[in-house]
């Protein structure tokens, strides 16, 4: 079963985007284990203070895209079973529909602002960072269906845009990207819809 939920593809929204490779077993897979050992563990080689904007506070944050990357597979996932108060709390929580539609829409809106990063580095970690808010959607997704949590129909996701380094959708404050956007974004780049 490939790894895409809800016809989301990425590389739609950012031509060139390639997505990564998933280990294959997930439960016998060292490489797993050692990609978490690898985010948990992270610093940066850099010496010396890393300004915002610089080069080297962006080729590190890339780096650091690109080095703690958990190639696991949502789809492979075996939950716990739960019984009894442990299922109720978890199943009882009011959160699970809002947590699935946060996801959808942070997916969108990373690809919308790589599409717009002419830095081809910041772009790839930018959109490896979308891919992987569409892999925490599909986390929560399955999770949900292992324990029998309905969750309401998903409204459509509207594509977001991003103008002068600040990211909207139809109807929303902006979110300010400005600490990312230093990195040569399209002046003057329009809202799409």
């Amino acid at each position: 079963m490939p790894d895409t939920y809800d016809g989301f593809r990425i590389e739609t929204l950012v031509p060139g985007f390639v997505p990564p490779a998933l280990a294959a077993n997930f439960s016998q897979s060292g490489t797993v284990e050692a990609a978490d050992r690898s985010a948990r563990h992270w610093t940066s080689s850099h010496v010396g203070a890393l300004l915002p904007g610089s080069d080297a506070h962006k080729r590190e944050v890339c780096r650091m895209f690109r080095d703690t990357f958990n190639p696991y597979r949502p789809s492979v996932i075996e939950w716990p079973m739960l019984r009894g108060e442990a299922l109720e709390r978890l199943t009882s929580l009011p959160i699970w529909d809002i947590a699935v539609q946060t996801e959808g829409r942070a997916r969108l809106r990373m690809a919308a602002y790589a599409g717009q990063v002419d830095d081809p580095d910041m772009k790839a970690a930018i959109a490896l960072n979308s891919w992987e808010e569409n892999r925490h959607k599909a986390v929560l997704s399955t999770m949900v269906r292992a324990y029998g949590i309905e969750l309401a129909s998903e409204p459509p996701y509207a594509h977001p845009c991003v103008a002068a380094g600040v990211l909207r959708t139809q109807g929303c404050r902006g979110v300010d990207l400005s600490g990312v956007g230093t990195y040569r974004h399209r002046p003057g780049s329009r809202c799409r819809g």
